[in-house]
């Protein structure tokens, strides 16, 4: 179905449906993709705009059941409850993120100390 919009013309955006977004979902984790997982699941299973999705922090997703947001967009405050596909995706992401950054960090550690000993 196209639109005719001052001479131009438009196609709608396809949808992808549940099954589509959840191997989308698998695809990205198995690919060590966690953002992007965060971002996808976090927008499929809670019906978010990206601008309220990336007002989130890990705190407010990490061991909860229940968050509370106002939307950036309508300015309404809305209750949201987790379910536990969605959990478990947090938790998941997040143990790969902390398990990341902790061994950069040790490499980097191991970098500088061993810079410092040839000084």
């Amino acid at each position: 179905m196209k639109q005719t919009i001052l001479n131009k013309t438009h196609k709608p955006a396809d949808a992808l449906d549940w099954d589509e977004a959840m191997k989308l979902i698998s695809r990205l984790s198995k690919d060590g993709r966690h953002r992007d997982v965060m971002l996808i699941s976090t927008g499929c299973f809670l019906g978010l705009r990206i601008s309220d999705i990336l007002k989130l922090k890990w705190e407010d997703l990490l061991n909860e059941d229940i968050i509370e947001l106002r939307e950036k967009k309508t300015g309404k405050k809305r209750i949201l409850r987790l379910n536990p596909q969605l959990q478990q995706h947090i938790a998941d992401c997040w143990i790969c993120i902390v398990v990341y950054y902790s061994c950069s960090t040790a490499i980097l550690w191991c970098v500088l100390k061993k810079r410092q000993e040839s000084v």
